[in-house]
This record gives structure tokens, C-alpha cells and sequence, in this order.
């Protein structure tokens, strides 16, 4: 008896819809790309829970008739290729002719569509690849194709489906990206009754930026306009002051086609480096136009992996023009931002201080709370730079770079965990060092503690221990733009981010109004932080609530602990490393950093050559 047979039309047409039609958001991505490559000028998305259960694309495109409408839900047929040889010219988003196909054999497609030129349209009903009835239709010019119960059919496949919001996130940036890749054409897309995108389609690509990523970041962005030889750059780049928490807003386009590409990501991430801050990444919404015949878009059935011919030199044109770009000469300059009166906040208790008659001990701080404020407000008033008194400045050191080249590394080492107990050396406060380390002496040597880190674990062990963070009203609530995707899932977490503080009213489409937030956070960082939060969320990354809330807890706590460069008197220095020596661990912050860190008697004398 044979062992191998052909698998029946149904089964072959659900397996290979696995390869084009993963999710509700592949669907809406086949669809859409039609709708381009029929000439759309007006494109109108609706979903209904997700698109799990419902999912409607109209265009005004060119149509078919009731031929071409038989066969376009045949799989291998398609208007964009005849022979082999096309492969190499391709310039349409679609053109293997299985996407229709796929969809059709894991769903109920309902579809209509009318050329300009015929008198009537034709009206197709198909349930799990099967034609139900072709008749004629009295519909507008264009194509509409409504999808229902996607994988009805396909059970396994439907469970493994995310909730509408994540669902609906995903085909948010699908279309987002379609709509950024073409702005000559008007999106609008709705989920249920909420209006979620709509472009002008008047090919103003800042229009559509301001659509997409919201009116304040849109008029910030520096254009790219960049032609070498047959490579043109077009786009639009951040200043460096504007960086965002993932590369989720760094999206490159082939020929108005989205795709990703792993050397081009980093070519941009090398740029910025030296620009930006470790850990974030810039916007850039760039488009590559180059000939069809040098790149190879038939890679993958989901066309997002593309080949170029000449990869180094592709990679050469982006790094000179996003270089060429960034050193205008009003880069640097155009976007100072302000520096309010709450840039420096309460920290630590505010308390009077008098030169100490004893050594402070760890050990002894902890045991004995004899300053005048409590020490459980960990709020400190961190005098501004120019109101330091002068003689609490650091004096200026004068090196001779001849003792500077001949003194050896100093080689420092962390304190042993085993010392965070009853073996904590007493220690003298020494002064701070560059307003952002503390310097302590004790008897087996020098300790440098990071009054960043300090603070940070400080705050974290408390909020992780259930204290309220507590939340104040803004003077001026502040309206908060997001993307269709990051909205999406603000909507399903706002409940969690209002017991963090931010109080959050939904204000319509993707704008929210903000009016409150951490009661240490100014504006500035607090609207900074919630976007920050939202675009994890958003990023694709698995998230649960324990992860957010561990999440927000290292965010909250860095960003209301101390900075570098905030000056702190001796008394509240004391305060600091009293509390820091009462955490669940006062080595490293809750990033890993250390926090403490020892140069011992035994290696200041080997710096000095004063070995015993």
C-alpha cells in the first residue's frame, strides 16, 4: 500500500494559507497592498473585534469584472506577473497570487467589485474556498472585500490568536506603515466605532507623519532628501534631542515597500551612537527608491526580506545622507529644550545641617535616627548649582600630564555582599565628587557610592514594598499624542498606569489627556516615561503584568531618584547612604549597576609605590 498521497484541495490551501495568512493583521496587509496596486486613491479599513470576526477593505481602485473576479481567488492567479522574467522587475507590493486564495480557504469572504467602464459590478460570496454565488452588483466603482470568522475553519489556528487589542495593535502598524509608504492615498481605518487613523492623501508626507505619530513629533523631524547616482534617500530623521525607548519607530521602505533589514537598522543605530543616549533609539522614517532589477523582492511570502545587488554601496548611500543630514548646521540647534524651575526636586527630607562630632557608622545610621526629619520621606532638597555654597564646591584639580601617564590604573574592587550586614565599615562622609559620586572614607580604605543608584535602589525597595506612590494634579493637563498601535494598547493598560500614578482620560482617536502623574516627575519626564512605557508595550515584546509592573517600578525609580550633576550637602549625603544601608541590597541598583565601589588602603599604596 502506497504511503504517499496528494492532499486534497481543501487541506493543500489551509497549509499553504499558514504561509501568507498567520494573523488577522496578515490579512489586512494582503488586502490593502491590492488595494495600492490597484490604483487606490482612497482606502477604507473597518475591524471588528481584532479582525478576528470581522475585517472590511474598500477602495476605489480599478476593479474587475466578473472574470477577473472568479479568478482572483484562484490560487497562482494574478494581474502582476506572466512569465519568469517578470520576477525581476516588480514593481507592485504583491504579485504572487496566493493571498486571496489563502484567505478565502480560512474564512467567509464576501466581495464586490465594478470597473469604471462597466455598467455593473459583480458580487462574490466563498466560504472555506468554495464559491457559493456569483451574481451581479449595482456597487460603486472600486473593490470591497469583507472577510468573516477568520480560521472558523481552522480551530488550532484561532485559539493561538492574541485579544482584539493586540490583534488590533498589530494591524495598526500595518497600517501605519502603508499609510507612511504612501501618502498620496487617504486612509481611513476604523476599529468598531473608533476612528483609529485617517490621512489627508494630499502626498505631504509630514501630513501623514502628524497622522500617524501625532502633530508635536511630526514638526520636529529633520527631512532627508538625498540623490547619489540611482539611489535616492527620502524621509524624514529625528534630531538628536528625540529618541524613543525601541527601534519600533526606525522603518525603511524599498520602492514605497516596507521591509526589514538588520545592516540597514544598524547603520542608523551607528550613526546615533554617539548622538543620542545608550539604550535608545532615533525616528526615522526613511524610503529607498532604487531600480526594480536591483533588488530582489521575491524572497519570503510575506515580502518583508529583500536582496540588493549591491549591499555595501546601499548601506554607503544611507550612512552618508543620514550623516549628511545630521550635520546641518541648525541640527544641533534648532530644538534647545527648556529647563524649567522643577528640574530639581525634592529627594530627601530637608534638613539642618551641623558639622558632625563623630563618624558616621552604616551600622550606626540605621540604629539610631537622630536627624530632625523623618527619614522615611525620601525627598531631599538638592540645591541648584548656582545656589551651592562655594566653599562646598569641588576644587579644581591641577594634573601634570607627566604624573598622569605614569600613575598605574587604580584597580577597584565592589564590596563583598557578605559586608552589607553587620560587617558595613564605619564610614566618614568625605565630600561629592563631580556632583554626582559620594566619597567616604573608612579604615580599610576609600568608597565611591553613586548617589544615582543609591537613591534609585532606595525608591525601588520602597515602592516594591507596596508604599503608595502617590500622584499630583497637573496645573495644565497635557494632551499625549500615540501611533494606532501604541493607543491601542495604552486603552488596555490605562487602569494599571492610573495605580502608577498617571492619570490617564481618553480624549478620542489616539490622543489622551494626561492630567496627573508620579508626584516626583516633572512634565517633562513624566510625559517622556509614559510614552517610553507605552512603546515597550507596543514593541511586540511579551509583556505580562508582573513584567509592567517591574518595568514601571525601575522606571519610576530612576527617574525620580537624584541625578549626576545635583549638588547635596553633607547632611543629606548621610541621609542617602543611612537609607541606602536599610535596602534589600545596597550594592547594585535594580538595573545591576554597581553601586558602591572600594579602592582599598593596600591599592592606594601601590598607586603611590609605597608598597610594605
Amino acid at each position: 500500500m502506497s504511503r504517499i498521497r496528494l492532499l486534497d484541495p481543501l487541506t493543500a490551501n489551509q497549509i499553504a494559507a499558514g504561509e501568507v495568512v498567520e494573523r488577522p493583521a496578515s490579512v489586512i496587509k494582503e488586502l490593502l497592498e491590492n488595494s495600492l496596486d490597484a490604483g487606490a486613491q482612497s482606502v477604507y479599513l473597518k475591524i471588528e473585534n481584532g479582525g478576528k470576526d470581522k475585517i472590511i477593505v474598500t477602495d476605489d481602485g480599478f476593479g474587475m469584472n466578473a472574470d477577473d473576479m472568479c479568478l482572483a481567488f484562484q490560487r497562482h492567479a494574478t494581474s502582476k506577473i506572466t512569465t519568469a522574467e517578470d520576477l525581476s522587475q516588480i514593481t507592485t507590493l504583491g504579485f504572487r497570487g496566493e493571498a486571496l486564495a489563502s484567505i478565502a480557504a480560512v474564512s467567509r469572504v464576501h466581495a464586490s467589485s465594478r470597473q469604471r467602464e462597466d455598467a455593473a459590478g459583480t458580487e462574490l460570496k466563498i466560504e472555506a474556498g468554495s464559491v457559493l454565488s456569483t451574481k451581479p452588483s449595482g456597487c460603486s466603482e472600486g473593490t470591497s472585500i469583507e472577510i468573516s470568522d477568520l480560521f472558523f475553519n481552522a480551530p488550532a489556528r484561532r485559539k493561538f490568536l492574541f485579544n482584539a487589542s493586540r490583534e488590533t495593535a498589530a494591524i495598526s502598524e500595518i497600517v501605519n506603515r502603508l499609510a507612511l509608504s504612501h501618502p498620496s492615498v487617504r486612509f481611513t481605518y476604523y476599529s468598531g466605532p473608533r476612528l483609529l487613523l485617517q490621512t489627508p492623501g494630499k502626498g505631504r508626507l509630514r501630513e501623514v507623519v502628524a497622522s500617524v505619530y501625532g502633530l508635536d513629533l511630526a514638526e520636529k523631524l529633520l527631512e532627508i532628501n538625498y540623490l547619489k547616482h540611482d539611489v535616492e534617500l527620502s524621509g524624514f530623521l529625528s534630531p538628536p534631542q528625540i529618541h524613543k525607548a525601541t527601534t519600533s519607530n526606525i522603518v525603511f521602505f524599498i520602492n514605497g515597500r516596507y521591509i526589514k533589514d538588520s545592516i540597514l537598522l544598524n547603520t542608523i543605530k551607528e550613526v546615533y551612537n554617539s548622538k543620542i543616549p545608550g539604550g535608545r533609539f532615533p525616528v526615522a522614517i526613511l524610503n529607498i527608491s532604487i531600480k526594480p532589477g536591483s533588488v530582489d523582492v521575491n524572497v519570503h511570502p510575506q515580502k518583508l526580506t529583500v536582496k540588493f545587488d549591491r549591499p555595501e554601496y546601499i548601506n554607503s548611500v544611507i550612512l552618508a545622507a543620514v550623516e549628511d543630514c545630521l550635520s546641518r548646521p541648525d541640527t544641533d540647534t534648532w530644538f534647545i529644550p527648556q529647563i524649567g524651575n522643577d528640574g530639581a526636586k525634592q529627594f530627601l527630607p530637608n534638613v539642618e545641617y551641623h558639622e558632625p562630632q563623630h563618624q558616621v557608622a552604616w551600622r550606626e545610621v540605621v540604629q539610631e535616627r537622630s536627624m530632625d526629619a523623618p527619614v522615611e520621606d525620601p525627598s531631599i532638597d538638592v540645591p541648584k548649582p548656582e545656589e551651592a555654597p562655594a566653599n562646598d564646591l569641588p576644587m579644581p584639580l591641577e594634573e601634570s600630564p607627566a604624573i598622569k601617564n605614569d600613575i598605574p590604573a587604580a584597580k577597584t574592587t565592589n564590596i563583598n555582599a557578605s559586608r552589607s550586614g553587620a560587617g558595613i565599615p564605619i564610614m566618614r562622609i568625605v565630600g561629592q565628587f563631580k556632583a554626582g559620586y559620594i566619597l567616604a572614607e573608612a579604615e580599610d580604605g576609600l568608597y565611591i557610592i553613586d548617589q544615582h543608584g543609591a537613591h534609585e535602589r532606595i525608591l525601588y525597595d520602597k515602592y516594591s514594598q507596596g508604599t503608595q506612590l502617590g500622584h499630583s494634579q497637573l496645573t495644565v493637563p497635557q494632551t499625549v499624542d500615540f501611533s494606532a498601535d501604541e493607543a491601542e494598547y495604552l486603552v488596555e493598560y490605562i487602569f494599571l498606569l492610573q495605580e502608577f500614578g498617571f492619570i490617564l482620560e481618553h480624549f478620542g482617536g489616539n490622543s489622551f489627556i494626561l492630567r496627573g502623574m508620579p508626584r516626583f516627575l516633572n512634565t517633562s519626564d513624566g510625559v517622556n516615561l509614559l510614552q517610553d512605557i507605552v512603546q515597550l508595550l507596543a514593541s511586540g515584546t511579551k509583556v505580562n503584568q508582573q513584567d509592567l509592573e517591574k518595568e514601571l517600578l525601575l522606571q519610576l525609580s530612576c527617574k525620580g531618584a537624584i541625578k549626576e550633576g545635583q549638588y547635596l550637602d553633607k547632611a543629606e549625603m548621610e541621609i542617602l547612604i543611612r537609607q541606602l544601608a536599610k535596602t534589600s541590597y545596597p550594592l547594585s541598583c535594580p538595573h545591576g549597576r554597581p553601586i558602591v565601589i572600594k579602592l582599598s588602603i593596600a591599592d592606594l599604596k601601590k598607586l603611590f609605590l609605597r608598597q610594605e
